[in-house]
């Protein structure tokens, strides 16, 4: 095999590169799309349930574009449920747009329930990896964050000024067009602030869906849901891989979560999760590949 021929492979190769970081960076990352999901359900047919799932917004001033995707794709899909999944700040200075967001969906849809988990960056800001190929063998919860502290309690205040539900590790029921809905949340399991103890207690009263929600699917969450008899588990925090392998998918979790289920529906232990690849990504970390930003509608037939 010739020099010549082995350095033009070598630059064939680092052009295709820089060819996909660049795509990665110029087009996908703001390449949003809305996927959709059917759950069929045992029980006999009530009515059918809409639920819009967001997550990962990780936004900062100057990406107006994310929040009025958003925003549209919600009201669009005229949804029963929105879910907004955590991981919303990368910018203190973001904060009250991130709110008005939140609140413009309300406000649109003024009979639709809305519930909103928290994640780490709803606390805070990032920083950047020391080596990102930690993403590769790390899957291990509880990371302390070294970012900028944000003020979570007035962000909570706001969201719930705007009509949100804020459980941070709790449990309830809403009533929706359909029936009552028994929800259950925790903090994110990713920094260690789920209390599995919070959300212990299945509804002693009928409801048409028993939902659980998380930032960050981690199995002991999800055990413990399945355990609880939740009918359907919510997450975001994986981005979908963020970079994934075409006709392959996602090497990636950020968990420890397979990566076959880093986003879209899935099942865990006969019950469906649903996983959206959020919207957003880290200040440190500007692009995405194979793996577009979304907000998830998940039909529930029933």
């Amino acid at each position: 095999m010739s020099n010549r021929f082995i350095a033009r492979s070598a630059l064939g190769l680092a052009g295709m590169a820089a060819t996909c970081f660049l795509y990665g960076v110029a087009i996908e990352r703001r390449w949003y799309t809305t996927r959709f999901d059917t759950i069929h359900r045992d029980r006999p047919v009530v009515s059918p349930l809409r639920i819009a799932l967001f997550s990962d917004l990780h936004y900062r001033p100057g990406q107006e574009h994310r929040l009025h995707y958003v925003m549209n794709a919600v009201v669009d899909a005229q949804p029963d449920l929105i879910v907004s999944a955590g991981d919303n700040l990368e910018h203190a200075g973001g904060m009250d747009a991130v709110i008005a967001t939140h609140a413009a969906m309300t406000a649109a849809l003024p009979s639709v329930p809305a519930i909103a988990a928290l994640g780490a960056h709803d606390y805070w800001g990032p920083t950047p990896a020391l080596n990102p190929f930690r993403y590769f063998v790390s899957r291990t919860s509880n990371v302390k964050p070294t970012g900028e502290r944000f003020n979570t309690d007035r962000f909570i205040a706001g969201l719930e000024d705007a009509g949100w539900i804020v459980p941070v590790n709790g449990q309830g029921v809403l009533t929706s067009p359909q029936g009552r809905i028994h929800f259950s949340v925790v903090d994110d399991p990713h920094i260690g602030r789920d209390d599995l103890g919070a959300v212990a207690h299945q509804p002693n009263e009928p409801v048409v869906i028993q939902l659980g929600i998380t930032h960050a699917p981690y199995r002991r969450v999800l055990d413990h849901y399945v355990g609880i008899g939740c009918d359907l588990i919510l997450a975001g925090h994986t981005h979908g891989g963020q970079v994934c392998v075409p006709f392959y998918g996602a090497l990636v979790t950020n968990c420890d979560l397979p990566p076959a289920q880093a986003s879209g529906l899935s099942y865990h232990r006969d019950t469906p999760l649903v996983v959206t690849a959020g919207l957003g990504h880290s200040t440190y970390a500007p692009f995405r590949f194979a793996c577009r930003p979304e907000v998830r509608i998940i039909d529930i037939q029933m």
